[in-house]
């Protein structure tokens, strides 16, 4: 929350008499976690789900003033960007956590199971920033800074994949979209005897 909410919040506080003065463009950075949150994800989403809902409620106080918020959603490209590298060392700060508040029996080894599925699909070391390697997200980005964002103040950009994945679980029962979830995240099952709190 501190940085996908608040860090958002602080920094357009502290520009908004030069957006107001220049009738500036304001780009937050979206995530489709804010419609479709995920388990192992919960915060994550919860802090895109605010930020969303914010950028839309600050959108139509500031477009009188002639300031335009645009919330850009870019979709999944998780091998290029760098939120999901080094994740053994983030997992090991959750278990120590969760160790702290006595909470770690609980979860059982669940935490592991996760830490090990997520940690084998991305290196351990942070790559280096480099240009997106993906002509259509940087096209869709270019539209966001230069186009007219008036009629589209929510810019999505997905993949057919994502479009279809997306389509499904918002148009299925709720018990098959759960299930669908589950199974595109290979989500580890919870083992009932090894969460109890004593």
């Amino acid at each position: 929350m501190n940085v996908n909410f608040w860090g958002a919040v602080n920094t357009a506080e502290a520009f908004q008499s030069q957006l107001l003065e220049h009738k500036s463009r304001l780009i937050v950075i979206g995530s489709d976690c804010a419609d479709y949150p995920l388990p192992g994800f919960a915060i994550y989403s919860a802090s895109k789900a605010a930020l969303q809902s914010w950028a839309t409620a600050l959108r139509l106080e500031v477009g009188k003033y002639g300031v335009t918020v645009v919330t850009f959603q870019p979709g999944s490209f998780p091998l290029q960007s760098r939120l999901l590298f080094g994740l053994t060392k983030q997992f090991a700060g959750m278990k120590a956590k969760l160790e702290q508040k006595n909470l770690a029996e609980f979860y059982g080894s669940t935490l592991e199971q996760f830490s090990k599925h997520f940690s084998s699909l991305f290196n351990e070391v942070t790559p280096p920033i480099a240009p997106l390697d993906n002509d259509c997200l940087r096209k869709a980005l270019l539209s966001v800074l230069e186009d007219d964002m008036s009629k589209t103040p929510v810019y999505i950009y997905e993949s057919a994949g994502q479009a279809i994945f997306h389509m499904m679980i918002s148009t299925l029962p709720r018990w098959i979209s759960d299930a669908l979830i589950l199974k595109v995240l290979n989500s580890p099952k919870w083992k009932r005897e090894e969460n109890k709190i004593k």
